[in-house]
């Protein structure tokens, strides 16, 4: 029988029994050598389960169980985070069954063929599912069902529509899966083992309804109860600190925090906008504080191996409660210890944004502030049920986290009920006047599991769709001696009663130009000048669009064509592609995210024609006096990031400059352009710093150089992370 810890182990602040760490820090931390931290272990028991308990006596498992939540591995790691959800399930189940062998976690789906590839029958294969991985898990679980039609299979997650008539649809054509469970997993997934040990294993014979559990009979009756909730996520044994994470810290995946679930808002086409999630459930602080130190613990190994330096936190409104303070804090005592992590992606909350900015502070710039807006039409977001979220208030914090230094960053989603050409491009506008520093588009995404995804809301708004195939989520494998095919398909949305296709495609472009133009500012220095003359920075965003349309030509003619030959009429038909051999050498072109590929693409094949759009743009702007200014700024930006992405890239650069650049960009006092003139011309060097290389080495190794791999590792850190900087200048003389 298996002893799963009745305790868990935290870190804390030592007073006695004290524990030091070693001196040396760990690469990126901010101690000094021989600056010790001192702790100690302290006793940490799993938190109550509030209102839900679940029923029924404490049973042996028998049967072997697996859990698997996959990923793509053949184009890097698609879905890069450890599977802490099915750890979860099992160390929860550990509180109320004895497991006879213990579970089995899966990341990797080499691993799970491996693990299939044995005589023996395994008892239970559960399996995530997400739109990531749904047509992945699918395939294993066919496999499994044609070797071992008495292996249970287990499905769980938000990919299941919401109507019953779609759900009993949906399990019909799917009769690998036994059983689905809805939302929240934990209660639901104790309930059904230890209904499967009374009832011997058969799914048949399993007594309904569960809670959270659905399954359709042999009369296509659909068998379901409706789902349950944990009012206290520390009731959950953390995976991390029982160890069940360990094998996933290989410097490829990313370690996940959980620290509440749920969400107050009702939008319509976001999972969690359905009522059973708007009451928010946490886990305590001691639970957040011990897995945070026992994750820095292991990821300082794993930065010191080179591996990669970030945390995810899947919280929807981070920093909005104020028990994200503790988190913060604890954050910060990790990168002073461990020196993780140095990025930390995370949706900030989208009220109380004061209480946010001052929480995020605390990590040193490791947390952007969000804020995710998706439209600020009025109208389309009544017909999207947003409420209760200040977009006045959101505008204005951007403009408070610029000015003290705090990067920003804001979602946008097209294609939204209500939406069109002109209202897509003023949110754009009103975004980037305020000052947000990023702004990510979206194209609006049909889930299942949403409330948009339902076909009366389809109907009642017009909403057209295609399919794609989702980016790097695809690949070949085999399975119980079979080679599979697989990949993950999206359903977008193209066109609605309210915006044409034709319309769509142009709103795509000028996102692209944002992405290549605007975002983390590749021409900073324009930029400022720009903000600082009061000129709309999207009225010069769009004369430097136009501009760079005809100098880059081809950039923005092969991101339409490849929008069109990207979308298929449906998913058969595009899962049909992908499963002919044929075209397997076409399917890479497919996958990949349009947007950040094409910045890489701007940026490394363009960036002569992409400064100078910069230049001519706010030169056009301004009077003739100011363009030896302008010129010199573009220089500058030029200078900076000029083939920083190449495996050969230069480590230092030179330019002549005829202004101060350096103290235009600080300056505030003064724009008197004869301020900033040098008596002479300087010729101004430009350096990467070695944890610059390293960061960018780091990623190009993990991910590879081509520009989708670069898109990647640019949706994760900023250009600022990799901008040269200027380290010495020389007087020139003679001219």
């Amino acid at each position: 029988m298996v002893e799963w810890p009745d305790q868990m182990v935290m870190w804390g602040r030592a007073e006695e029994g004290v524990v030091h760490d070693d001196t040396t820090p760990a690469p990126n931390s901010r101690r000094q050598p021989g600056e010790r931290h001192d702790r100690v272990l302290i006793a940490l028991e799993p938190g109550p389960l509030g209102a839900r308990t679940p029923d029924g006596p404490r049973v042996q498992i028998t049967r072997s169980v697996l859990l698997a939540d996959l990923s793509y591995t053949q184009q890097g790691v698609s879905s890069e985070t450890m599977p802490q959800a099915v750890g979860g399930l099992a160390t929860f189940a550990g509180r109320f069954v004895d497991f006879a062998v213990p579970p089995r976690i899966f990341k990797y789906p080499e691993r799970l063929a491996s693990a299939l590839d044995t005589p023996e029958r395994p008892g239970l294969v559960g399996f995530s599912h997400y739109v990531w991985n749904a047509n992945l898990a699918s395939h294993f679980a066919k496999a499994i069902k044609a070797r071992w039609p008495d292996t249970v299979t287990v499905f769980g997650g938000p990919h299941l529509p919401i109507d019953d008539d779609d759900k009993r649809a949906f399990l019909l054509r799917h009769p690998e899966m036994d059983f689905y469970v809805e939302k929240e997993g934990e209660l639901a997934f104790v309930a059904l083992l230890r209904s499967l040990e009374g009832c011997g294993w058969q799914p048949a014979e399993v007594a309904g309804p569960i809670p959270g559990v659905h399954m359709a009979r042999g009369d296509h009756a659909l068998l379901a109860g409706p789902p349950q909730r944990l009012t206290d996520l520390s009731a959950i044994p953390s995976p991390y600190v029982c160890g069940l994470m360990d094998e996933f810290f290989d410097g490829r995946l990313i370690p996940t925090l959980t620290t509440n679930r749920g969400c107050p808002f009702t939008c319509t086409f976001c999972l969690e906008g359905s009522r059973y999630y708007n009451k928010v459930y946490r886990s305590n602080a001691e639970r957040v504080h011990a897995e945070l130190h026992y994750m820095g613990q292991m990821m300082r190994d794993v930065l010191r191996k080179g591996g990669r330096n970030e945390l995810l936190v899947t919280d929807s409104n981070f920093g909005m409660f104020t028990e994200d303070r503790h988190t913060c804090e604890t954050i910060a005592e990790c990168q002073d210890l461990y020196g993780w992590p140095q990025r930390v992606n995370v949706t900030t909350g989208k009220n109380h944004r004061q209480r946010v900015l001052s929480s995020i502070r605390l990590t040193g710039g490791a947390i952007q502030l969000s804020g995710a807006v998706q439209s600020l039409d009025e109208d389309v977001l009544e017909k999207v049920r947003r409420r209760n979220i200040s977009a006045s208030d959101l505008l204005a914090l951007a403009l408070d986290a610029t000015e003290e230094g705090t990067e920003t960053y804001s979602d946008v989603v097209l294609g939204l009920p209500g939406d069109n050409r002109e209202r897509h491009a003023e949110t754009l506008r009103q975004l980037v006047d305020a000052g947000f520093g990023r702004i990510n588009t979206f194209q609006l995404m049909m889930l299942p599991g949403s409330e948009l995804g339902r076909r009366s809301e389809r109907e009642r708004f017009g909403l057209r769709s295609s399919f794609r195939l989702m980016p790097r989520c695809y690949g070949r494998v085999d399975i119980l001696g079979r080679p599979v095919a697989s990949a993950e398909v999206d359903e977008v949305c193209v066109a609605s009663s309210s915006m044409s296709y034709e319309d769509y495609l142009r709103c795509r472009q000028l996102d692209l130009a944002l992405f290549a133009l605007y975002n983390d500012s590749p021409t900073e220095a324009v930029l400022c000048f720009v903000r600082r003359r009061g000129i709309s920075a999207f009225d010069w965003l769009l004369s430097a669009q136009a501009l760079l349309c005809t100098t880059a030509t081809a950039l923005f003619e092969d991101f339409v064509e490849e929008t069109r030959v990207g979308s298929w009429a449906s998913a058969d038909e595009l899962l049909a592609f992908v499963g002919d051999p044929a075209n397997w050498d076409k399917v890479e072109r497919h996958a990949t995210n349009q947007l950040y590929t094409y910045r890489v693409r701007a940026i490394n094949e363009c960036w002569d024609e992409l400064v100078d759009a910069s230049r001519r743009a706010a030169a056009g702007l301004v009077s003739e006096s100011d363009h030896g200014l302008v010129s010199d700024l573009a220089t500058f930006d030029h200078a900076r990031l000029a083939g920083v992405f190449r495996r050969e890239r230069e480590t230092r650069v030179t330019a002549t400059l005829r202004h101060d650049v350096e103290a235009y960009l600080r300056g505030r006092g003064t724009d008197d352009i004869d301020a900033y003139r040098f008596d002479a011309p300087r010729r101004v060097v430009f350096s990467l710093s070695a944890d610059q290389e390293q960061l960018i080495d780091r990623y190009l190794d993990l991910f590879g150089d081509d520009a989708p791999a670069v898109g990647r590792f640019l949706s994760r850190f900023t250009l600022s992370d990799v901008r040269r900087r200027p380290v010495a200048a020389e007087v020139l003389t003679g001219r």
